[in-house]
């Protein structure tokens, strides 16, 4: 069986993986870091959406995406731009 490589197939099959282990057990430690890590990320997103580096990359990726459109297939920065998701 070949790996559907896609950003709908990979979000397909982390959905399935997800759905499928919910009897996985699953220690504490490890439980809490990826926690904390997915909090880190998100905070980190919030506090630096207005920085000067952000704007310049959301300048570059405006340029150059054809995908800066309600049709692109990722949000960028938790907001209403959408873009591809190798842009975003």
């Amino acid at each position: 069986m070949t790996a559907d490589m896609t950003p709908d197939g990979l979000t397909r099959q982390l959905a399935a993986f997800i759905a499928d282990s919910a009897s996985l057990v699953i220690d504490d430690d490890i439980a809490r870091v990826v926690k904390n890590g997915f909090i880190d990320t998100a905070a980190t997103t919030l506090a630096g959406h207005d920085e000067p580096v952000v704007h310049a990359l959301l300048r570059f990726v405006a340029a150059r995406s054809v995908n800066a459109t309600p049709q692109g297939e990722s949000r960028l920065l938790y907001g209403a731009r959408r873009v591809s998701a190798r842009d975003a």
